[in-house]
Parts: structure tokens; C-alpha cells; sequence
């Protein structure tokens, strides 16, 4: 916090930054670009690269970014990697919310040419908390998750080893379909999300027949799992199955809205945590 808004001379923003972002927030995430991918001179200065190669890495990526984002052929590409930079920029501060996030996302899927991908993924998100905005990055996907415990539950789950590498993989598609704009797909998001429970507890039984709900009552049966726990898992399941447009088709508009779908992501995500954790010691 700044020492103005601690004495109270100004004040930082109290609103959560969904589908927008102020100022702030745009400096922020150019700052975090620049300074990963395009600041030619202090490349050239600490790194002591080559100009050359340093502009035509800064060059590739930029054709790249006119093909894949803006869905232009790499010739509209002007010469010169100082002059693109300054195009690039000029759009950034003028372009919408999304197509700023569109460019996020872009380079998130390119590794910065001296410093880590986790080193930009790490400035993007303090950016991003800082400014209030109702997005953080999970998986290289900016996901409509902003409480800590939410993204720590959803981050652990795709930490998993890869014994569970299926548990994972539906949690990855559930935060993709999740953060899928302009159209979230809530249904399918719930769908893998629920799939990744199953999935862990298939593993951690060893059990590839049973469905979700057989086979957390075999483990209390066992007394290997609490019955409250066990209810609880299988009500969730009971809900994925039993909602229109999740497990089944549906015949109406679907009711399912983004406060249903985070809550069942983050707490799928838990109760995969919570299986890996319990069962791969035993």
C-alpha cells in the first residue's frame, strides 16, 4: 500500500474488476509484458545479447501474436522490432478489456526469452491482486478466481503427481471450459470437475468399474472413509447427475450459473487434494 492511501490522502479501490479494468491494472500488465518480453535496451544492457538476435526473438513472437490473435497474415507486420513494440502499445491502452486478456494469454503461452515463465506468471497475478481483478492465472489460463483458498485449492489439484495425471487432466478442462469467453461452459465445467473426483477415487481404489457414488460407500464401509465425508461426496455426485445439461442432455435452458460452477471446481479440486493425500499413503 502506498503511504498515500495509508494516511488516507487517497484511497485504493474497493471494487472487484470484473469484465473491466482501470488504469491501474492496464499499466500493470503492460509493465509485466515490457519488461518479460520487449525491453530491448535493458536485454542488451544486463544480458549483453546481441541487438540482433534480441529483435528478431521480439520479432518472431510479434508475427506470431498478428497471426494467432489477431488473426492477421505476418506481413502486416511493419519493419523494425522498436516500432511494432510501439503499435503493440498503442493498441494494449486502447483495445477492450478482453482483447488486453487475449494478448495475457498470448504470451503466457510463450516462454520470456532470460527470465521464467513463473517469474511473469508470478508479476501478472501481484498485478492482478493488487488491482482488485476478479481474475488470476491457473494452468496459463486467466480464470475468473480471485479469493486465495479458491485458487490455492484449484492450483493444488493440478499439482497432483502423474499416478492421478487423470484426475488432473479434468480439472485442467474444467478450468479451461470454466474461463471459456465470451462463453463460460458452466455444464461441461461441473461435468469434468466431478469427473476428477471419480477419477482419483478410481485410482486411490483401484477400481475401474464401480460408479463415484459404489465406490465412496464401499470405502466407508471399510471404515476407510467418515460417512459424512462419504455423503457429502456423493450428493455432489448426485447433483452432477441429476441437473439438466451436466451428465445428461438437457431438454431446456440450462439454470446453471458461474457461482454453482466455481463452487463445484474448487471443491472438486479439494476432494481430489484430499483423495491423493489420504489414500496414496496408505
Amino acid at each position: 500500500m502506498r503511504f498515500s492511501d495509508r494516511i488516507g490522502a487517497t484511497a485504493p479501490s474497493t471494487l472487484i474488476q470484473d469484465n473491466s479494468i482501470d488504469d491501474a491494472l492496464r499499466n500493470g500488465l503492460w509493465q509485466s509484458i515490457y519488461e518479460n518480453y520487449l525491453d530491448i535496451d535493458s536485454f542488451n544492457y544486463i544480458y549483453k545479447d546481441d541487438i540482433g538476435a534480441i529483435e528478431s526473438f521480439i520479432m518472431f513472437v510479434l508475427k506470431k501474436l498478428h497471426v494467432d490473435i489477431f488473426k492477421l497474415s505476418s506481413d502486416n507486420v511493419v519493419y523494425g522490432a522498436k516500432n511494432n513494440i510501439e503499435s503493440l502499445r498503442r493498441y494494449f491502452f486502447a483495445c477492450e478489456w478482453h482483447e488486453c486478456f487475449n494478448i495475457i494469454e498470448f504470451y503466457l503461452g510463450v516462454k520470456p526469452p532470460y527470465e521464467s515463465k513463473a517469474d511473469f506468471v508470478k508479476r501478472i497475478n501481484f498485478f492482478l491482486e493488487r488491482e482488485r481483478s476478479a481474475f488470476r492465472i491457473i494452468e496459463n489460463v486467466l480464470c475468473r478466481l480471485s479469493d486465495p483458498v479458491e485458487v490455492e485449492s484449484v492450483d493444488a489439484a493440478l499439482a497432483i503427481s502423474d499416478k492421478y495425471g487423470g484426475a488432473r487432466g479434468h480439472i485442467k478442462k474444467a478450468v479451461g471450459l470454466y474461463s471459456k469467453r465470451p462463453e463460460p461452459d458452466f455444464a461441461n465445467a461441473i461435468k469434468e470437475a466431478i469427473s476428477a473426483v471419480e477419477a482419483a477415487v478410481r485410482i486411490a481404489t483401484n477400481n475401474d468399474k464401480g460408479t463415484l457414488g459404489q465406490m465412496v460407500s464401499k470405502l466407508k464401509e471399510e471404515g476407510k472413509l467418515h460417512p459424512a465425508m462419504s455423503s457429502a461426496i456423493s450428493q455432489l455426485y448426485g447433483y452432477a447427475s441429476n441437473e439438466q445439461g451436466i451428465r445428461h442432455a438437457s431438454t431446456g435452458a440450462s439454470k446453471i450459473d458461474e457461482a454453482e460452477t466455481r463452487f463445484m471446481l474448487v471443491t472438486c479440486s479439494s476432494i481430489v487434494s484430499f483423495i491423493v493425500s489420504k489414500f496414496d499413503v496408505q
